[in-house]
């Protein structure tokens, strides 16, 4: 699903690769027909740097998403979230799982879910030093890890 036509041109090349792959977009008035007939919802509507108020047209999107029993998958910020508050209204989107790039996000404390999976060994140790940005241990070479309840 792509809501809004891109204006720049690296999301008009993404969304032309996507038609050159073969890969279907789904339109808003069909996003509810969509849902029952998927078993999961990959969610990366937003970045980390989202402020609220959700508006039209994310706003019937994420009200779709939030009544929804089918698993929701959020990479970094779960859409309609605040990066630093979470899910300041408790009416957006509460996912399954939670998948943070690089580090955590502060809204990653409000997490209710069943996984949180650290993905990207994107941070060299000196910088995590310097910042004092704990790191897990990541197994072998694996480029993700699971992180432990809080």
């Amino acid at each position: 699903m792509y809501p809004k036509p891109p204006k720049s041109q690296v999301f008009r090349n993404l969304l032309q690769q996507c038609s050159q792959l073969d890969i279907p977009l789904v339109e808003i008035r069909d996003l509810e027909k969509c849902l029952k007939e998927t078993n999961i919802v990959v969610d990366a509507l937003f970045g980390f740097g989202f402020k609220p108020p959700v508006r039209e047209p994310f706003v019937q999107i994420l009200d779709l998403l939030a009544k929804t029993s089918i698993p929701i998958a959020s990479i970094d910020v779960p859409s309609g979230w605040d990066v630093d508050n979470g899910n300041p209204t408790g009416d957006s989107i509460n996912p399954d799982l939670l998948i943070s790039l690089s580090v955590p996000k502060p809204c990653s404390t409000f997490f209710s879910g069943r996984y949180h999976y650290l993905g990207g060994r994107f941070i060299p140790k000196f910088l995590a030093d310097e910042y004092n940005v704990e790191i897990p241990d990541y197994p072998g070479s694996d480029q993700c890890v699971l992180l432990p309840k809080l």
